[in-house]
């Protein structure tokens, strides 16, 4: 927004400043560019709050605060991975689990199995191994008791699935028709 037209509409009224006068059109001119500026800190500090829109140094912040090191990843995969760790420290939960699992972008089951000490982990709506399954496997056996054992269980496609699938069909497939095939 700019300042300089509101800040001069509403002291123009109490005949404060007059048009004609240099010095104070420099005053409005002054004060207006001071509220652009706080307004524009405003509104990237709440950019920066926000774990989902926050830049490069809002993300660099949150992973200092919770110690996570980035290696070789995009600004959303970081933005996912400090969500992630947002929802730790509050016990480990089916539900938890299922919502940092989310925070992944993966729809996942919790699976538990009190005699083995262990629950299992299995992904529901994709096919295969996701391709951030290392940042899964980290945050996971960060929120798990240590007594505990994580196992995953992912979704293949079997040949019983694609029966229905006559040969012409299958010829006209291809790798990536098969990654998204139900």
């Amino acid at each position: 927004m700019n300042y300089n037209e509101v800040v001069k509409n509403q002291l123009e009224p109490l005949k404060i400043y007059a048009e004609d006068a240099v010095v104070h059109e420099v005053d409005i001119i002054v004060h207006a560019k001071q509220l652009d500026d706080a307004e524009e800190a405003i509104n990237d500090l709440e950019k920066q709050t926000v774990i989902r829109t926050a830049t490069e140094e809002g993300v660099t912040y949150r992973e200092q605060l919770y110690g996570i090191s980035p290696i070789n990843m995009t600004i959303e995969e970081r933005r996912t991975n400090v969500l992630a760790k947002t929802r730790g420290g509050q016990g480990c939960t089916p539900e938890l689990i299922k919502l940092s699992a989310l925070a992944y972008g993966h729809n996942v089951e919790v699976i538990e199995n009190y005699d083995e000490y262990e629950f299992v982990i299995r992904f529901i709506d994709e096919t295969g191994i996701p391709s951030n399954m290392d940042d899964v496997r980290a945050v996971m056996n960060q929120l798990k008791p240590a007594h505990l054992q994580v196992l995953f269980r992912f979704k293949y496609l079997v040949i019983s699935e694609m029966e229905k699938t006559s040969i012409a069909e299958l010829e006209t497939m291809t790798l990536n028709d098969f990654e998204n095939y139900q």
